[in-house]
């Protein structure tokens, strides 16, 4: 499948919302919480993977350092479209000099799996964390990212 990675802008608002809707549910977060991550977001970490035709796969929104919602689409789970965003996403972090956090829902051992696996790591608090610098734990991710 062709996808393209780029830049959520105004125009996307309603197809996040509709993912947003499906992936996480009215009891964990509600709209009122996608919208205020949607008006905090940085405007340049906030990507959405999208068709050739230009359809919103899955999204992933950024509030400084902090990475507020990751969501892709059901139908389109399973194919790496999560890791090629992040991986988007922490490629610009590393550039930029920056580190990256979040919490992820509920603490699932799933999710702090895959997040582990694209170098995050837990903190004592229950967040994980993502460091720009080149240390021991995220010396494998970074080599997948950038071989020699």
């Amino acid at each position: 499948m062709k996808y393209n990675i780029k830049k959520l802008t105004v125009e996307h608002y309603a197809s996040v919302r509709d993912i947003f809707n499906q992936q996480f549910p009215y009891k964990d977060f509600s709209l009122a919480d996608l919208h205020t991550s949607w008006k905090d977001r940085t405007r340049d970490l906030s990507i959405g993977v999208f068709t050739k035709e230009g359809d919103l796969l899955g999204f992933a929104l950024v509030e400084n350092n902090y990475t507020s919602f990751i969501a892709i689409h059901s139908s389109y789970q399973g194919i790496n479209l999560g890791s090629n965003l992040i991986t988007n996403i922490l490629k610009k972090c590393i550039r930029d000099n920056r580190s990256m956090y979040l919490y992820p829902l509920h603490q699932k051992k799933n999710l702090i799996k895959w997040y582990g696996s694209h170098g995050f790591h837990k903190t004592y608090n229950g967040y994980l964390t993502f460091h720009c610098h080149h240390t021991r734990r995220q010396s494998p991710f970074l080599r997948k990212l950038f071989p020699c």
